[in-house]
């Protein structure tokens, strides 16, 4: 655990998806838990006007101060810039709990600060100034990769974390407001919507073979499957056979 670079960590409210009620967002949680695997000495910031309740949780899993810049009208990424310009490595979670909407300000700010992001990290360790990160691919890959200081990670929600809520350290931790970033009013053309759920990829009930669902669509309507096998008879036998059954289900009309 190296303690000479410095190490901010970004966090958003968060919503319980069915209850609605304020939480820590998972990605930002995650993010929490990698830098505490890092640095014993961390700069936790927010920005806008989140609630007291939504905060609690990450002083509850170990952040001792949260820094809240800005207010409700701030705009984010200008507001978290001048905070984060001397940092050398920035951990948040690649997307809050806003849905569909959220994910842009990991690539927000590495555009604003002129610094690399590396998103989907899994784990990081730092190397002197090298951060060698294991970045999550889709269907359970992994790549290792290595950036430079000043970098910016965008932290999984499924990164493999142990932290764990304390009671006592939610009612020690600090809640530092700050009016930097602030407008002084409340922005009149921001437009909030509730998340939209994601759609979700449609597979079959049930796997079975071309032949067993033949057999199923073929089947009589008093229960019996897979129809009436014919063995013996000649040919002319056999067909008569089939077009009586394509007759009974009028399936041809001569």
């Amino acid at each position: 655990m190296s303690n000479h670079v410095k190490v901010a960590v970004l966090v958003t409210p968060g919503y319980h998806p069915v209850s609605g009620r304020p939480r820590p967002a998972q990605a930002d949680v995650a993010a929490l838990g990698v830098a505490q695997t890092i640095s014993t000495s961390l700069k936790v910031l927010t920005a806008g006007a989140p609630s007291d309740a939504s905060l609690d949780g990450y002083l509850g899993l170990g952040a001792s101060e949260i820094e809240v810049l800005g207010d409700e009208g701030c705009d984010i990424v200008d507001t978290l810039q001048p905070a984060l310009s001397g940092q050398e490595l920035i951990l948040l979670g690649g997307r809050a709990d806003g849905g569909e909407a959220s994910g842009l300000l990991p690539y927000q700010l590495s555009a604003q600060l002129g610094v690399p992001l590396v998103p989907d990290a899994l784990t990081v360790k730092l190397v002197g100034r090298l951060v060698r990160v294991t970045q999550f691919m889709p269907k359970g890959l992994r790549r290792e990769v290595e950036v430079s200081l000043p970098a910016i990670i965008a932290v999984h929600p499924r990164a493999p974390i142990n932290v764990q809520y304390a009671f006592a350290k939610a009612r020690q931790g600090r809640l530092l407001r700050s009016r930097i970033g602030s407008t002084g009013k409340v922005s009149s053309y921001w437009q909030y919507e509730a998340a939209t759920r994601r759609p979700l990829m449609l597979k079959a009930k049930l796997k079975q073979s071309g032949h067993a669902r033949m057999l199923g669509a073929i089947a009589s309507d008093d229960g019996k499957s897979g129809g009436q096998v014919v063995k013996t008879g000649d040919a002319v036998a056999k067909a008569q056979v089939v077009l009586d059954y394509l007759r009974e289900h009028r399936l041809i009309d001569f």
